[in-house]
């Protein structure tokens, strides 16, 4: 009967971090959303982006946002173009030609989707900058 009590409150405190940590994701989101935007996404950006949005689903808006913060919970598969992880606590998905710009503080510029934010810029590296053709930049 110990046993069963204390997986009841194992699982019910796990299932409570798990909500507490959710809350504070949607709230970071929700944050980011309000603040300024910087710009808006060029043509160039938004060719650029039309793979990472046609292998995830994912739709953005066009307005340009600044997020800063360490990079945490990365994930990526070798030969696959988007990787994803967390950029001060929200979660963010980007070309994975972006990894290796990837430093301790990271200063990003980010479009919203409505469960990430996607890097268009980050630590200088520019993502049209690879996919714009030559003599367009």
């Amino acid at each position: 009967m110990a046993l069963l009590v204390g997986l009841a409150l194992l699982v019910a405190m796990a299932t409570a971090a798990v909500l507490e940590w959710t809350s504070r994701v949607r709230g970071k989101l929700a944050a980011l959303r309000r603040s300024s935007a910087m710009r808006t996404l060029d043509d160039r950006e938004r060719a650029a982006l039309a793979p990472l949005r046609a292998l995830t689903g994912c739709v953005h808006d066009d307005q340009v946002r600044v997020l800063t913060g360490a990079f945490t919970g990365e994930s990526r598969r070798a030969g696959y173009p988007v990787c994803y992880g967390l950029l001060g606590g929200i979660p963010v998905l980007m070309p994975s030609q972006a990894w290796p710009h990837i430093a301790d503080h990271n200063d990003a510029e980010v479009v919203m989707a409505r469960h990430w934010a996607v890097v268009v810029r980050l630590n200088g590296f520019e993502v049209a900058a690879r996919h714009s053709a030559p003599g367009t930049e």
